[in-house]
């Protein structure tokens, strides 16, 4: 088994017992001001590598340190145990594979922050866009009614920030996993407030084919120049085609416009 093997195996097995007491970010630190001793006193290195010295006098000298240094328990129990099975000479590599774990964990950990909330944003976004224009072509009563805004959300991904500079991984986790349903949720909401504007707009464009459907049989039933039908139709025509419609009126007059038509005898 190599170094670097033996010492992802001790750094592994750190990581998770700091997880779970939600200290992974101390663990960063207390390593750290292991590797700043060790670079400060190189003779301690030394004594710490040399294969000459007992593990004995090796964890008692460790046992000497740990007093005068603010680790916290579970690190200072993994150095006695290196001290004790002579695997000191894993420190360097051990401190360097548990950086990078963590380090691994932050930038996932971010990655799924800022994925779900670009996914929100821009769902936001789109049906934002799709409302401002249907607004100029629909009424206001026809469309859902404008959507929040994002700063509440804003809010929480800060939050979250916080948490994962602290390293408070277990609040971490149930506070992502909270804001990642919050944000499902929203999302959807999103994506069905654009639904419901392209659904309007496709209303209208149903209604202005159905007018036009509708007088071709007046047409053919002999009802051109019938003024009564006209009079209906014109109102049916100028609710559709003026700015922005006025979904519900348009659509009752169309209504009634068919069934004046249909009210045709040939």
């Amino acid at each position: 088994m190599t170094t670097r093997t033996s010492a992802t195996r001790y750094a592994r097995a750190l990581l998770d017992v700091l997880l779970k007491e939600s200290t992974a970010e101390r663990g960063v630190q207390d390593l750290s001001e292991v590797e700043a001793l060790l670079q400060q006193f190189p003779e301690l290195r030394r004594a710490f590598t040399n294969p000459s010295i007992p593990a004995g006098r090796k964890r008692a000298l460790v046992a000497e340190l740990l007093p005068k240094l603010s680790l916290s328990a579970p690190v200072g129990k993994l150095l006695l145990l290196l001290a004790e099975r002579d695997r000191l000479v894993l420190l360097p590599d051990l401190i360097a594979v548990y950086q990078e774990r963590v380090e691994a964990m932050q930038n996932i950990v971010r990655a799924e922050v800022t994925t779900a909330a670009a996914t929100a944003r821009s769902a936001r976004e789109d049906a934002v866009a799709a409302r401002q224009q249907a607004a100029v072509k629909i009424a206001a009563g026809a469309l859902p009614p404008p959507l929040p805004d994002m700063a509440d959300l804003s809010g929480r991904l800060a939050d979250l920030g916080a948490l994962l500079a602290d390293g408070r991984w277990t609040r971490l986790a149930s506070e992502l996993d909270l804001l990642e349903r919050e944000v499902a949720t929203a999302t959807a909401a999103y994506k069905g407030a654009e639904r419901a504007v392209v659904a309007a707009m496709a209303k209208r464009d149903e209604l202005r084919g159905l007018l036009g459907a509708y007088k071709a049989k007046a047409a053919r039933l002999g009802g051109a120049e019938d003024s009564s039908l006209a009079q209906h139709y014109d109102r049916a025509r100028d609710l559709l085609w003026t700015a922005p419609c006025d979904l519900a009126a348009a659509e009752a007059a169309v209504a009634a416009y068919q069934q004046a038509v249909l009210g045709v005898q040939p």
